[in-house]
Parts: C-alpha cells; structure tokens; sequence
C-alpha cells in the first residue's frame, strides 16, 4: 500500500538515495547513480515495483526520527503495546545497512522482498537462507521469520551487483556484524555533525535549515558535483493530472543556486564543488539545454513506462523534455556564480550570447512545455546576468571591446521591461507574466525582491515595486501559506491542476522580508516549516485538503528557497 509522501526519509551516500517509508519499507532505490533505472520502486508501481521490508508482520508505524545531529541516519519504530523495534537505516558506499533492535520484546521480525529490476521484473531470482539476489542488488540477511528477545540485533544489507551480476567483494562488503554496524552508524554521525556544525545559521528556523542542508548534500553527487533536482520521477503535483515529470537530474539554476547558498553559509568549498560542475557546463556549446545527466551527458528522449504511477496516477516518464528546450534563466544565473579570474573566457562567451539572444522567447522557470513565451522572469534574470558581467569587465578592462555589445543587450532589455512587461502606472503595478496576459507569475518574486539596480524606474520606486508584485501575486496565487506558480488558464503544454509549488511559497517569504513586511514573513515561514513536518522532508508540490507532500520528493529547489527564506528572516526582527 502506498502511504503518504511526508511519511517518507530520505537516506543517501552522495551518488544515489533511498526513500523509507514510515513501516520501513525502502520502496524507492536506484542502484549506483540517481539517474539511473530504479530496483526497487513501489513507490510509483504498489503491485508490481520492487520493495525491501524488515519489521514485525503486524507491526503499527509509530514514528521516524533523524539523528539529533542531522546525520542521515533515520530511525523508524514499529511495534504493538508489548513490543517495539526499531530500524536504523544508513547508506555508505553504495550499499544500504539496516540495522533492526528490538527495544521491547520478544518480537517476531521478517525480511519481505520484491524483487524489481530497471523499472521492471528481474530476469533471474535467486533465494537462499541468507538472502536474495535479483537483477542488479543482492539482499542480504535471514529470510526466515526470527524472534528477536529485547536488546537483540540483526542486520540486512542491500548491496549492488557488477554488470556480471556479481557482488563488490572484500572486507568493506562483508555483512556487518551488529555491534560493528553501530560503530559505522557512529562514525557516520560524527562525521556529518561535523561538517552541520560549521553552516552558520543560528536563526530561529535552525532545524528546518538542518535538514533542507541534509538534503541538499545528499542531493550533491560527490563524484561531480552536481546536484539534481530531485531524487525519484513522477510523483504527481495533483493526483490523476499526468504533470508528472522526471526531477532525477542537475539543472542549472538550481546548482547555480546552490553555489550562491553555500557562499552565503559560509561553506566555500562545498559552493566550489557544485560551481566545478557548473563551469563545465557552461563552457560548453550555447545555448545550454536547462538540464542533463549527472555526469553532463546530453538526456535522450522522455519515454514513458508501463507502472502504475503513485495511487494510479499515471504516466511513469524517464528523461525530461526540458533538456530539449532553452532556460534563459539558468544560463544567466550560472553565469552569475562562476569564477571571473578562473573563467572570464567561458563568460565572455555566455556574455556575448545572453546580449544578441537574451530577449529570445523561451520556456522560463517551469519548464513550460508549450511555446516559448517572453517571460518576464527570464528577462529580468538576463538583465541581472549582463549587469553583473559588465560590472566586472569595467573591474578587469574598463576598455574592454565586448562592454559595447553587452551595455546596447542590457539597454534594449531594459527597454523591453520597461515599456512591454508593465502594467499600469509604474509604482502601482508590478512585475507580471506577459505583455498579453496581466498575470502574476511567482518565477518574477526573487527578482523583484533582489534586483533593486534596474534602474527602469527611479530607486525609490523599486520597494514600491516590490509591494505591488507581493500583493498582486498573493491577491492571484496564494492559497494559505503557500503560492502557485501561476494562474490555471496560463497554457504551460502541461494538463491543468499544478497544486501548490513549496519553492514558490518559500520565494514569497524572502520577497515579503525585502519588503520590510517581517510579521508576514514570519508568520508564513513558520506554516510552512509546520506543515512540512519533522522528517523535514521536501517534495515540489502541496496538497493543501490532505496536509500530504506532492511532486517528486527531496526537491533541491525547495530546499534552497527554505534555506533562503530562513537567511533573509534573521536580517531583520524576529
């Protein structure tokens, strides 16, 4: 049975994750890489994905918790009034390690396994006493029901298979005793209380920003750098709409993001990782597709698979169409967060390309899958990008041939803004989708609220701008706490119903601090984080009637708007 999205912890060791869902179940695992086919995958098929369960038969759901430290160690309780066992499930080295103790017994325990393969049933199954091996995992531990007295331990492992079908072998592969699996889990703990330990964050949202920070580096694919979007495909915004893509990839804007986050935390060297990545991809042929794989392949065609989907809603899609399509945004932002003394070739080229092709429509910060637009929220990005390139090459060659071509893009953008992309008398109206369509899109908050040099209107009217855009997109898009990406009658190529965005809702409260309206702020930050959770799991979407997550979950976005939100809150009143 599929349960809530919120009931579900996010495990990982920085080349892939794992869903646990609140009785334990790992029903969402891909093998070696996020991008890669998923194993186990009841999540978006319950009859025919793969899944991995240890625990009582009977056993009620009573809770999951992360270390106090952070650590990606999450506990699971399960168990009746005479009995309880507890589940701690780590990643490390590609290999998930489970450990199950019973806290109160005796307690009867059993290994159930599915087997699943690439999105599909295993070729070949092999069971024995100790353990299964199908496709490309081998499960490891006593498939036989056991009794467990209080204070016993065993251990399961779900470890990877070689292309031969083959388990890594060698001491680090060997099942772990329990008392040697604790030890892993201790070392596991002190070294990511550690690395917690030294994100300055000290405002009132610490533990929220605790794990948004969790998730992002479980996110971050310590091979490259990279941080993909999501961790899982196709989990629906609203149930039964079919806007259901696959997030398991990097895009540019969220690493660009990220790399602007991590400088603001204080944490320049996990910002170099990711900005490694990015200036890899950035030196590449313009313009840049919005997304690719981990390791900076081109995706190939979106297929759709023949699972169920998450509660029926189908379709199950791997690959993205977005990476046939063009993202002004994240090209500019990129080239807002590399490393001019490292990189000004690669910048002098995006440069060139954002003033001769930065007014070109294009599919904007969705992802739109209709035709490309003039989205206000691209054009304001660019206009931000060649101010910023401009700004440094007047710092490197005040004399420097290209400021020309650069300086005429920025001015004919700022034409455009000024006379398309406005509605009304310039300090009453504020930044909206379209010349045709006077609706407020939430993509265009974090530049109101950051970009107050555009130098359209007189400084003192910038705030007045911002308000507007605040109370406009609030007035059009807001449902409780939380914000929609845009109005339904905007045609996206999508099917209508979007639900509420969570990266959206944290914009709104970053743009109501510019705006100097702190009590809103905080008021709305602190439904947010409430609803969230105490798993601090992050997903795309809302679904406001059932207080459940929706969208793809461990969403990278979210959690630099929460994370973000949070820093803009401690500048002012609390």
């Amino acid at each position: 049975m599929q349960g809530n999205l919120r009931a579900h912890g996010l495990i990982g060791d920085r080349s892939t994750a794992a869903l646990v869902a609140a009785d334990a179940t790992i029903d969402w695992f891909c093998p070696k890489r996020f991008d890669e086919p998923a194993a186990l995958f009841s999540l978006v098929d319950a009859t025919a994905g793969g899944y991995v369960r240890v625990g009582p038969p009977q056993g009620a759901a009573i809770g999951q918790s992360y270390c106090e430290s952070g650590a990606p160690v999450l506990r699971t309780h399960l168990g009746a009034p005479e009995s309880l066992v507890e589940v701690a499930d780590i990643m490390a080295g590609g290999r998930i390690l489970r450990l199950v103790t019973a806290l109160r017994g005796p307690i009867d325990i059993q290994l159930d396994v599915v087997p699943g393969d690439r999105f599909g049933p295993p070729r070949k199954v092999q069971r024995w006493s100790e353990g299964v091996s199908f496709g490309s995992l081998i499960v490891r531990g006593r498939t036989e029901p056991v009794t467990l007295e209080s204070g016993e331990a065993l251990v399961v492992s779900i470890d990877p298979l070689d292309e031969r079908g083959v388990v890594r072998a060698g001491p680090a592969m060997a099942l772990p005793t329990p008392n040697q699996l604790r030890r892993i889990i201790e070392d596991l703990d002190r070294s990511w209380k550690s690395d917690l330990d030294e994100v300055h964050y000290d405002g009132p949202f610490a533990p929220a920003v605790r794990s948004a920070v969790r998730s992002l580096r479980l996110c971050t694919h310590a091979g490259t750098g990279a941080l993909v979007c999501a961790v899982t495909t196709s989990l629906p915004a609203q149930l039964g709409n079919e806007r259901n893509v696959d997030l398991r990839y990097p895009w540019l804007r969220d690493n660009a993001g990220a790399v602007w986050l991590w400088e603001r935390l204080a944490r320049p060297d996990w910002a170099d990782e990711t900005r490694a990545w990015l200036t890899e991809r950035m030196a590449e042929e313009l313009p840049l597709p919005p997304c690719t794989r981990v390791d900076g392949e081109r995706l190939g065609s979106e297929a759709e698979l023949t699972l169920a989907g998450w509660r029926n809603s189908a379709p199950v899609r791997t690959g993205n169409l977005a990476a046939d399509g063009l993202d002004l945004t994240g090209m500019a932002m990129g080239s807002m967060v590399l490393d001019a003394r490292r990189s000004w070739p690669v910048l002098e080229r995006v440069g060139d390309w954002l003033s001769e092709h930065g007014a070109r429509p294009d599919h904007g910060r969705w992802d739109s899958r209709a035709r490309p637009a003039s989205w206000v929220a691209s054009r304001l990005a660019v206009q931000a990008a060649l101010g910023a390139l401009i700004t440094t090459s007047r710092s490197r060659h005040p004399l420097d041939a290209d400021l020309r071509g650069w300086t005429d893009g920025a001015a004919a953008n700022e034409q455009w803004l000024a006379t398309e992309a406005r509605f009304g008398v310039a300090p009453k109206a504020g930044w909206r989708r379209t010349p045709t369509d006077d609706s407020s899109d939430a993509a265009a908050l974090p530049w109101a609220a950051t970009l107050p040099a555009l130098k359209v209107d007189q400084p003192r009217d910038d705030i007045a701008r911002l308000r507007a855009t605040i109370d406009q997109t609030l007035a059009q898009l807001g449902e409780g706490p939380f914000l929609n990406r845009h109005l339904p009658h905007v045609d996206d190529g999508f099917p209508p119903g979007q639900g509420p965005d969570l990266t959206a809702s944290f914009w709104m409260v970053s743009a109501l601090a510019a705006a100097d309206r702190w009590e809103d702020a905080h008021d709305r930050m602190e439904a947010l984080v409430s609803w969230i959770g105490p798993l601090g799991t992050l997903s795309t979407h809302a679904d406001v009637p059932s207080g459940d997550l929706r969208g793809n979950l461990g969403s990278s976005s979210a959690a630099i708007a929460l994370i973000g939100a949070a820093l803009d809150l401690r500048a002012g009143p609390h």
